[in-house]
């Protein structure tokens, strides 16, 4: 077989600082030629490889601690953060490239150096860190603090990883051999209970507080209800129309969720539009007489009391004389009768007394 071509090693140039030995290598995850690199002199390098050289580097203004890991921020493609294995020095520096003089933000959770870290991409808000204080710590990066913690292995957990197919599930690899797995929803929020003994003289660990915020892929992604008059309003959803984005494939894309899309619109069922149909037809028609049939024909295939009411109590709208009909149905009826009445003998009598005396 063809031997591969392999490119010429990257080095820095002339008044760049000693890289030192290579201690981790990441790829940025929004550019693909952007590499970074931490070394144990305390140095971290990121490099261009398009051009084949180094395009910044810093290091920890206060102390020349060693480096033993680092992760780029999967949404933010000037940060990283990184993390040393010295015990003098085991918290965690997120750097800006922006502003490289000085770590942005600085997270301090293990009591020795920490060995190993993981970003989740399906959260970008979650940090895993491994250290040589045995303990597995999950970082909420904008709070800056402990959200929760795996139970304590028995040596020192020397790589963690998430899971790229299951959110929320993670794995951890020690020096005795053995690899753990793990559920997030399961894990214990940091500051659990303190132990109990019972009655049998044994230790048991104290109860478990849920986290302080859920993640991500726990979140509702989108949601709708229904209004007065078929309204639907949603949320986290943008319906593509005519112009939709078209994939490498030629198929429409997805709609893709998004927190910030609102929309409302009108739903029409299928009877709905057939009785808009009807009643389009009895106004073309013309006159109350077909309106009026219009109605008492919703009447008769009401199922519900309320809905025959409804369609009777507007089919009275339009008679000849509707302010008599609705009177009527209103069970004013016998009053409209006796006020008719009166009226009709006030004015017979009035009548009467107009009328000359015959002689």
């Amino acid at each position: 077989p063809t031997p591969p071509s392999l490119p010429p090693p990257l080095k820095g140039g002339a008044g760049q600082p000693d890289t030192g030995e290579v201690s981790f290598l990441a790829w940025n995850n929004k550019v693909q030629h952007i590499l970074a690199s931490s070394s144990l002199n305390g140095t971290t390098v990121v490099w261009d490889l398009k051009r084949q050289r180094p395009v910044i580097s810093f290091t920890d203004p206060n102390s020349r601690r060693r480096c033993s890991a680092l992760q780029w921020n999967p949404e933010v493609a000037t940060q990283l953060i990184v993390a040393s294995d010295d015990d003098r020095s085991p918290s965690l520096q997120i750097w800006d490239l922006r502003n490289s003089i000085s770590p942005a933000r600085e997270f301090v959770g293990h009591s020795k150096g920490v060995l190993a870290m993981a970003w989740s991409k399906a959260d970008p808000g979650l940090l895993l860190t491994c250290g040589k204080d045995n303990r597995t710590l999950c970082w909420d990066t904008d709070a800056g603090e402990v959200l929760a913690e795996l139970p304590a292995s028995s040596n020192w957990n020397f790589d963690v990883q998430w899971s790229t197919t299951t959110p929320g599930v993670l794995s951890t690899s020690s020096f005795d051999g053995r690899v753990g797995l793990y559920n997030l929803q399961r894990a214990a929020a940091a500051g659990t209970g303190a132990q109990t003994t019972d009655q049998y003289g044994v230790a048991q660990p104290g109860p478990k507080r849920p986290m302080k915020r859920a993640p991500a892929w726990m979140r509702r992604p989108c949601g709708a209800t229904f209004g007065f008059g078929g309204q639907l309003a949603g949320f986290g959803v943008r319906f593509g129309g005519p112009g939709a984005a078209v994939n490498a494939e030629g198929e429409a894309a997805a709609d893709k969720p998004s927190g910030t899309a609102v929309s409302v619109m009108r739903v029409a069922t299928a009877e709905e539009a057939a009785v808009s149909q009807e009643f389009e037809g009895a106004v073309n028609a013309g006159g109350n007489d077909a309106l009026k049939g219009f109605c008492d024909a919703k009447r008769g295939e009401a199922a519900r009391g309320e809905d025959e009411e409804t369609w009777g109590f507007l089919g009275i709208l339009f008679e000849e004389d509707a302010r008599r009909e609705l009177l009527k149905h209103l069970d004013f009826g016998d009053a409209l009768v006796a006020k008719e009445a009166a009226a009709s003998a006030a004015a017979a009598r009035a009548a009467a007394g107009a009328c000359p005396p015959s002689p």
